[in-house]
Protein backbone atom coordinates (compact mmCIF):
# COMPACT_ATOMS: atom_id res chain seq x y z
CA UNK A 1 0.00 0.00 0.00
CA UNK A 2 1.34 3.47 -0.82
CA UNK A 3 1.65 5.49 2.38
CA UNK A 4 3.46 8.58 1.04
CA UNK A 5 3.64 10.18 -2.38
CA UNK A 6 6.68 12.35 -1.65
CA UNK A 7 7.02 14.05 -5.03
CA UNK A 8 3.44 15.34 -4.93
CA UNK A 9 3.99 17.14 -1.61
CA UNK A 10 7.72 17.97 -1.74
CA UNK A 11 7.15 21.69 -2.36
CA UNK A 12 3.98 22.09 -0.28
CA UNK A 13 5.01 23.36 3.14
CA UNK A 14 1.36 23.71 4.16
CA UNK A 15 0.43 20.05 3.70
CA UNK A 16 -0.15 19.22 7.36
CA UNK A 17 -1.53 15.75 6.57
CA UNK A 18 1.64 14.95 4.64
CA UNK A 19 3.85 16.12 7.52
CA UNK A 20 1.87 13.91 9.89
CA UNK A 21 2.23 10.95 7.51
CA UNK A 22 6.02 11.43 7.33
CA UNK A 23 6.12 11.42 11.15
CA UNK A 24 4.11 8.17 11.16
CA UNK A 25 6.56 6.62 8.70
CA UNK A 26 9.49 7.60 10.91
CA UNK A 27 7.74 6.00 13.89
CA UNK A 28 7.30 2.79 11.92
CA UNK A 29 10.98 2.86 10.92
CA UNK A 30 11.92 3.04 14.60
CA UNK A 31 9.76 0.07 15.55
CA UNK A 32 6.16 1.29 16.00
CA UNK A 33 3.45 -1.09 14.84
CA UNK A 34 1.28 0.22 12.02
CA UNK A 35 -2.45 -0.48 12.09
CA UNK A 36 -4.58 0.53 9.10
CA UNK A 37 -8.23 0.86 8.20
CA UNK A 38 -8.98 0.60 4.49
CA UNK A 39 -11.08 3.39 2.99
CA UNK A 40 -12.55 3.96 -0.46
CA UNK A 41 -12.49 7.54 -1.75
CA UNK A 42 -15.56 9.07 -3.35
CA UNK A 43 -13.35 10.60 -6.05
CA UNK A 44 -9.60 9.96 -6.13
CA UNK A 45 -8.97 13.17 -8.11
CA UNK A 46 -10.63 15.36 -5.47
CA UNK A 47 -8.50 17.20 -2.92
CA UNK A 48 -9.03 16.78 -0.12
CA UNK A 49 -10.59 13.39 -0.68
CA UNK A 50 -13.90 12.39 0.87
CA UNK A 51 -14.44 8.89 2.22
CA UNK A 52 -17.13 6.97 0.35
CA UNK A 53 -16.89 3.88 2.54
CA UNK A 54 -14.50 1.99 4.76
CA UNK A 55 -13.94 -1.56 5.93
CA UNK A 56 -15.56 -1.61 9.37
CA UNK A 57 -14.86 -5.30 9.95
CA UNK A 58 -11.07 -5.64 9.67
CA UNK A 59 -7.85 -4.06 10.93
CA UNK A 60 -4.77 -4.38 8.73
CA UNK A 61 -1.25 -4.58 10.15
CA UNK A 62 1.64 -3.02 8.27
CA UNK A 63 4.89 -4.83 7.68
CA UNK A 64 8.10 -3.70 6.00
CA UNK A 65 8.43 -0.21 4.53
CA UNK A 66 9.59 -0.07 0.91
CA UNK A 67 10.89 2.88 -1.10
CA UNK A 68 10.17 2.84 -4.82
CA UNK A 69 10.36 5.66 -7.37
CA UNK A 70 10.37 8.31 -4.65
CA UNK A 71 7.32 6.95 -2.82
CA UNK A 72 6.96 4.99 0.40
CA UNK A 73 4.93 1.79 0.53
CA UNK A 74 4.12 -0.59 3.35
CA UNK A 75 3.57 -4.31 3.05
CA UNK A 76 0.39 -5.79 4.45
CA UNK A 77 1.61 -8.23 7.10
CA UNK A 78 -1.63 -9.31 8.72
CA UNK A 79 -5.37 -8.76 8.93
CA UNK A 80 -7.73 -9.48 11.79
CA UNK A 81 -11.34 -8.87 12.70
CA UNK A 82 -12.08 -5.75 14.72
CA UNK A 83 -14.23 -7.94 16.94
CA UNK A 84 -11.00 -9.47 18.32
CA UNK A 85 -10.12 -6.11 19.90
CA UNK A 86 -13.21 -5.81 22.09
Amino acid sequence: MMVAHHEKYADDGDALGYKERVAHIESIRTGATCYMIMCLASDTTESPRRIKSFNDRDIFVGGALLEQEGNTYIELADRFAISKIT
